[in-house]
């Protein structure tokens, strides 16, 4: 039986199998200084080994999703989905 549980919070502090990041294609972080987005605050959270893995991703096109570990997140796992911009 497959159990999914939805959580109210701060997904940075989320301990869990995995959480989703909403990225964009590079895969290595929003690059708007202090910009609001979840991409920003899990990259901020998780520390500098995430963009070191990231990098060797190769980027995230539109519509896949590739999974890196969550170094410092309490998650194992984060999914990078990469959406389509709005228009």
């Amino acid at each position: 039986m497959v159990q999914i549980r939805l959580r109210l919070g701060d997904i940075t502090t989320c301990p869990a199998e995995c959480i989703v990041n909403a990225s964009n294609e590079s895969g290595l972080g929003c690059f708007t200084p202090n910009h609001p987005c979840i991409d920003n605050a899990i990259h901020k959270a998780a520390g500098p080994g995430l963009l070191e893995e990231c990098r060797k991703l190769g980027g995230i096109p539109t519509g896949t999703a590739k999974i890196t570990g969550a170094h410092n997140l309490p998650a194992k796992y984060i999914i990078h989905a990469t959406g389509p911009k709005k228009a």
